[in-house]
């Protein structure tokens, strides 16, 4: 036991002095230009996006108001020719218009 405690502090100490002899390392001296020019790339990329986003998302928009706008008129069109369909079915078969409920007019025996 005393044996494998000597060999890990030897191993420690070997360690520890492998430590001190390091030498500092050099940077590249344009490490940092290169990093602001990524940086800088990546801002201008991430605004290119965000211009193209809005315009498609406005796109989009246009396209939404415009189908609504169809829809709107569509359903008035077809409105009111269904409520000149029911005057003239109502006017064939004898049934006033007023009535508020069709089943009204007829007759059950």
């Amino acid at each position: 036991m005393k044996k494998k405690n000597e060999d890990l502090e030897k191993k420690i100490e070997e360690t520890m002095e492998s430590l001190d002899h390091l030498q500092r390392v050099e940077a590249n001296p344009y490490l940092y230009h290169k990093i602001q020019e990524r940086l800088q790339a990546s801002a201008q990329k991430n605004v290119r996006q965000s211009n193209w986003n809005k315009q498609l998302g406005f796109a989009f928009l246009v396209l939404l108001m415009t189908v609504n706008v169809f829809t709107i008129l569509q359903y008035n069109r077809t409105n009111s020719t269904t409520a000149d369909g029911m005057s003239t079915i109502s006017q064939a078969y004898g049934w006033s218009e007023s009535s508020s409920d069709i089943y009204d007019n007829f007759i059950l025996e």
